[in-house]
């Protein structure tokens, strides 16, 4: 017993803090960059599908047995499906990182995450949408509740000024920069310590549209919109398009996916032999992660 609440308390807390990011972007490749445990979160996936879903919801009977039905055929699609195209984006990743880093390597990162994303939320539009549209209006108002709760946490942990957030901001990608690589030389802190602090100060306006989705999210449900049109609508919540981000939203994507490659890119250069293994090391445990979900259902 003691050893199953252990499994339940990491895998709840590798699962993430974001309706969009455990219901519709469920599997996304953030495990690819946080290094949590891929194969433990993987395989409890379902569980952590129906547990979240609950925990929004508030789920009848009903909607437990079809979300269950729901879930296994996406999982058995993606992990058949998406899985080896994870397996070879991280194949050619250890490639490019083995040689050095360019531009042109980080727009290709990018490229594919964002194919990925899009190909995630695809997947789940038309089982969510056919979800949500079993839902009533007292699980709309305990949704509600949830989200603006979690909004109102999100939003305490960004207060102070804007030195405070940076600071933050540089502690995290420290912390992620020890994981995959090792220990860190002092002048190698300093410069990402600086360089990430530089970043764009993105916080208050995620903030401003996590509760701008939030409103059109419930607007959406209380419409009690059907089919295509729920899926399309719900698309542009999950992953809107550039138009529909709005032009100051997209600068602000390309300055940040500026200042970030950047950073990667001096990090990179400032590697020592032995943390470029240690790197590489780090991606060949997560490829052989996924190989061995993609061989063992």
């Amino acid at each position: 017993m003691a050893r199953a609440k252990v499994e339940e308390m990491q895998l709840r807390a590798a699962w993430g803090r974001t309706l969009a990011a455990r219901l519709v972007i469920l599997l996304s490749v953030g495990w690819l960059v946080s290094g949590c445990a891929l194969t433990l979160s993987y395989r409890h996936a379902d569980w952590l599908i129906e547990w979240q879903a609950d925990h929004y919801f508030d789920l009848t009977s009903g909607q437990h047995r079809d979300l269950r039905s729901r879930t296994a055929g996406l999982l058995l699609r993606h992990r058949t499906e998406a899985l080896p195209e994870y397996a070879a984006f991280l194949g050619e990743l250890k490639e490019r990182l083995s040689k050095g880093l360019s531009p042109g390597d980080m727009e290709w990162a990018f490229a594919a995450y964002d194919r990925f994303r899009n190909d995630l939320v695809e997947r789940v539009l038309h089982d969510g949408s056919a979800f949500l549209t079993t839902v009533s209006e007292p699980q709309i108002r305990h949704v509600e509740k949830v989200l603006i709760h979690e909004e109102r946490k999100a939003r305490e942990s960004f207060d102070g000024s804007r030195d405070a957030r940076a600071s933050t901001r540089a502690d995290k990608a420290l912390a992620l920069a020890r994981k995959w690589i090792g220990p860190l030389q002092a002048g190698q802190v300093a410069q990402l310590r600086a360089s990430v602090r530089a970043l764009p100060d993105v916080e208050p306006i995620w903030l401003e549209s996590r509760r701008q989705r939030r409103q059109a999210f419930i607007a959406l449900l209380r419409e009690g919109a059907r089919g295509q049109h729920l899926a399309d609508r719900l698309r542009g919540i999950v992953n809107p398009s550039v138009e529909q981000s709005g032009s100051a939203r997209a600068r602000l994507d390309r300055e940040w996916r500026a200042g970030v490659t950047a950073v990667i890119l001096e990090l990179d250069r400032l590697l020592t032999p032995l943390q470029r293994g240690r790197a590489l090391s780090s991606i060949q445990d997560v490829l052989d992660d996924i190989r061995t979900l993609t061989r063992d259902p």
